[in-house]
């Protein structure tokens, strides 16, 4: 049983939390400076606000890291919300709470990210739709979220989200553009079939990225490469991990998008 000294520093922090988020919301406060309150008032290790762009399967992020400047890890710079609700993306409703302990068979970025800072569980709140799009509030625990946490996830889910829905669209969209990070992984070459293998792809990945930016299907990568569908989705999971596209979707895209300078084979090191 928790003692009364405890549970009033909580509710003070879980109060703090909520203020400045309300005052993210009037464009009075800096994102960040939400997201240190609720890591705070949660014990999480690191959180952030991403936005899903299906016009462009693109994803903006707007993390805060608990983590030292000096620690020698990894800091949070990518947005893991999808890994969570896979083909839930877009349709979840707001103010859910979604868990990494739920899954079965989680992401591979996911889990790298998790054994190298240690991480336990990853919590996902829809915070609600945009135009052609979705936000999302997710945050990093170093251990399990146990009952009573989870409890007050729940609570504040409800006020986060009905607070998001009366925000200023424009202030958050501005401070996800002004960001210089990308919900997609760690710098990304700007053309993956690039001189020098810029993502260390093998070579059977890089020959089924040289297929899909042709245009073929992955029946068509089936029958040239003379694979199974399980050995493709294999080489596709590593290909995301390594590229930091979230999909196929985005990673054709940024294929296709290449494409010009990218029409030919090339001698590449798989070293």
């Amino acid at each position: 049983m928790r003692s009364g000294v405890v549970c009033e520093r909580d509710d003070l922090r879980l109060m703090s939390a909520i203020a400045a988020w309300y005052e993210v919301i009037q464009g009075s406060a800096a994102l960040k400076r939400a997201l240190e309150a609720l890591c705070i008032a949660f014990g999480a290790e690191a959180a952030a606000v991403s936005r899903y762009d299906r016009r462009r399967s693109s994803t903006r992020i707007v993390p805060h890291d608990q983590k030292p400047e000096a620690a020698l890890l990894p800091a949070l710079s990518r947005a893991y919300a999808h890994c969570v609700l896979g083909d839930y993306r877009g349709t979840a409703r707001p103010a859910t709470i979604w868990s990494s302990t739920m899954l079965s068979d989680p992401d591979p970025a996911l889990v790298r990210f998790q054994e190298r800072r240690s991480l336990r569980e990853l919590i996902v709140i829809p915070l609600g739709a945009i135009d052609a799009g979705e936000d999302y509030l997710e945050m990093h625990f170093t251990d399990p979220v146990d009952a009573a946490r989870q409890d007050r996830l729940q609570f504040i889910a409800e006020t986060l989200c009905h607070a998001w829905r009366n925000r200023d669209p424009g202030l958050f969209l501005e401070r996800l553009l002004a960001s210089d990070r990308s919900a997609d992984g760690p710098a990304r070459p700007a053309d993956i079939l690039g001189f020098g293998n810029p993502a260390k792809l093998s070579r059977a990945e890089y020959r089924v990225c040289l297929l899909l930016s042709r245009g073929l299907s992955n029946e068509g990568v089936l029958e040239e490469l003379s694979i199974t569908a399980s050995t493709l989705r294999s080489h596709l999971r590593s290909i995301y991990v390594k590229t930091g596209a979230e999909g196929k979707a985005e990673l054709v895209y940024r294929l296709l998008a290449t494409r010009a300078r990218a029409d030919a084979p090339r001698r590449i090191s798989t070293a």
